[in-house]
């Protein structure tokens, strides 16, 4: 039972993680009670668990269980219990990165009021923001500004959360990161911009919102190609179109 809480697997449904801690409690295996449904079936649950002492010793993983599903109710009670809001998992991801990823916007929210670094990174160098840009969570990645994250921090490969967002297509979030002020021009270890990115994948409605927002329109990326020869070479006619029509050469 020990290995199941030493794997930090915060992808693993939150209920079988507590039945887990009740089942590695010897107490908590002979109090029925700890198992009676409640109508959200899980904040009791994890309320009884905590005061019977089931999961002290697997804090950490319950946050990221809890953080990763978008449990808010649960979290106050595993902060009171001294969870650690910027313990760092596997990779160095944290449980504002699992929150941010999945687009809990509320769970990302009681956890920077709990004192979580919004701009923490991974061993990759992967902030909250940078995770739920290329998820295209607008909302998550909203509150992540107002709470002061860094729009352009990048990570070991200079992508920022603008470049994410743009590759992936979210043109709702590449707004509002544009809106915030992130760098509309900066660019990867590859020497490719948003621009270059959202073209190279097709999102002809990111690139209207780049051109829109005044990007750069000609730098040469990798292998020294502009967004318009990467539209030519993918033969996005619609792209190339579009491109030419704004000056692009």
């Amino acid at each position: 039972m020990s290995k199941v809480f030493g794997a930090e697997i915060a992808g693993a449904l939150f209920f079988v993680l507590l039945i887990f801690a009740c089942a590695a409690n010897a107490e908590a295996r002979r109090t029925p009670a700890l198992f009676v449904p409640s109508p959200d079936g899980r904040t009791e649950t994890a309320s009884a668990l905590i005061r019977a002492g089931a999961v002290a010793a697997n804090k950490k993983t319950m946050l990221f269980a809890a953080s990763y599903k978008g449990y808010t109710e649960i979290l106050p009670m595993l902060i009171e219990i001294g969870a650690d809001v910027n313990a760092k998992g596997k990779d160095g991801v944290t449980a504002l990165m699992y929150a941010a990823g999945n687009g809990h916007a509320e769970t990302v929210s009681v956890l920077i009021k709990a004192g979580a670094d919004i701009n923490a990174k991974n061993a990759k160098g992967i902030t909250a923001i940078m995770y739920a840009a290329g998820k295209g969570h607008a909302e998550t990645v909203s509150v992540l500004i107002k709470a002061g994250a860094d729009i352009n921090a990048k990570n070991a490969k200079a992508m920022t959360a603008l470049i994410f967002a743009s590759g992936a297509g979210h043109t709702e979030t590449v707004s509002a990161l544009i809106k915030a002020g992130a760098d509309i021009n900066a660019k990867n270890v590859y020497d490719m911009t948003a621009l270059m990115s959202a073209t190279l994948q097709g999102h002809a409605e990111t690139v209207s919102a780049l051109i829109k927002a005044g990007v750069d329109l000609n730098p040469k990326g990798m292998y020294g190609w502009t967004a318009l020869e990467i539209a030519q070479v993918s033969g996005y006619q619609q792209m190339v179109d579009l491109l030419k029509k704004h000056g692009a050469r």
